[in-house]
């Protein structure tokens, strides 16, 4: 399994697990200068130790950020925190430009929910690499691999395989890397083409 856009791999059957997590002190000087700049700016964190929040999050981003009850945890101290990468829904795609122009050398950005979520990854991280990883060690070749992707944070894995699926709901730059496309997955999308990839 892949988890935070490939930083975490989780291979169950060897009892193995790989991360990748943020430079605490480098999240430590982002969340600084966001708090400074921008002040009613939350932060989602997803950790080793869970996820939190800089402070609560607002109603209109719940839904993004898959928070349909509840609420997380308002964390202020990092200490003993281990990162796998920061969330930052905003109202428009561009909202925090500066904050990444700051932070580029020590952080890759992407978008999800169509550009309205920045995400904070560690550098080099993607899922097509994170997945050409684990197929490399199981002796798998990249033309067995069947990917599918909506969102920004999908196009490296999109355009790395044969087998590439852009979703139909998906956004216009997933669909022009990948190979194919597959139906809005609000109509199992990803069924259907497994079910007639399975018939042939």
């Amino acid at each position: 399994m892949i988890y935070y856009n490939g930083g975490k791999i989780v291979d169950q059957r060897k009892q193995k697990e790989v991360d990748t997590i943020l430079d605490r002190d480098s999240v430590k000087s982002f969340l600084l200068r966001c708090q400074e700049s921008h002040p009613h700016q939350v932060v989602v964190i997803e950790s080793k130790q869970g996820t939190f929040a800089t402070m609560d999050v607002p109603d209109k981003y719940k839904e993004g950020l898959f928070l349909t009850e509840g609420a997380y945890p308002i964390i202020g101290d990092l200490t003993g925190i281990d990162c796998y990468k920061l969330l930052l829904p905003t109202s428009r795609k561009g909202d925090l430009q500066e904050l990444q122009e700051t932070f580029r050398h020590v952080f890759d950005f992407t978008y999800t929910q169509n550009g309205m979520l920045l995400e904070v990854i560690p550098k080099g991280i993607n899922k097509g690499d994170a997945i050409m990883k684990v197929i490399t060690e199981e002796g798998i070749s990249s033309s067995e691999v069947i990917v599918f992707g909506d969102d920004y944070n999908d196009i490296e894995m999109l355009s790395m395989f044969d087998l590439s699926y852009a979703m139909e709901n998906g956004i216009s730059e997933a669909k022009k890397v990948a190979t194919y496309m597959a139906s809005h997955h609000a109509e199992d999308g990803v069924a259907k083409v497994l079910e007639r990839l399975r018939a042939h």
